[in-house]
């Protein structure tokens, strides 16, 4: 069962409240990537701590461990809420903060896309027939078809990009071995 904020209150220290009380809706959302990382590490750290302390304590209750204190430990209930108090903290912290880096990467791929998107307006632009090339010129009067073009010829204005170029230089110099 979850801990409220009324228990939270009840068991934690004013540093510790605040730690807790930030994790809850409205003020958690106001928080930025580094403050929720920053957050998620204070919260495991003394989610940690009451850990320990409550495994302590059940081993010092149990009489297996030597007290720490004058006399050994009674129960460990309290410190147990605790742990369970900054597990749920943590939790909470921790999903708002894969919510904030999905929408970050939401933003980054749309934002990617509409470069993409205006990178490829810019290249498909057939050039018009004054600054094509004289070889494309050429090709486009004669009729021929133009998917079959060599390297270097323009297809609609476009040039054939450098990385096909490679390829080929690639394939003919496998080509050239095999002599």
């Amino acid at each position: 069962m979850p801990v409220t904020r009324k228990t939270a209150r009840e068991l934690c220290t004013e540093t510790e409240f605040r730690l807790v009380n930030a994790s809850f809706s409205p003020e958690v959302k106001e928080l930025s990537k580094a403050e929720l990382k920053k957050h998620i590490q204070r919260t495991r750290n003394v989610r940690d701590k009451f850990k320990d302390l409550g495994r302590r304590q059940h081993l010092e209750a149990k009489g297996s461990r030597k007290p720490s204190g004058r006399k050994p430990a009674s129960g460990n209930q309290g410190t147990l809420k605790k742990a369970q108090l900054f597990e749920e903290t943590l939790a909470r912290f921790e999903k708002r903060l894969t919510a904030v880096e999905a929408q970050e990467e939401k933003a980054a791929r749309k934002a990617a896309e509409k470069t993409r998107k205006a990178a490829l307006k810019k290249v498909v632009k057939p050039k018009s027939p004054k600054t094509s090339s004289s070889k494309s010129i050429a090709i486009q009067k004669q009729g021929q078809d133009n998917t079959k073009l060599r390297k270097g010829q323009a297809i609609k204005g476009v040039k054939i990009g450098s990385h096909v170029r490679a390829a080929n230089r690639r394939s003919q110099a496998r080509r050239d071995n095999r002599r």
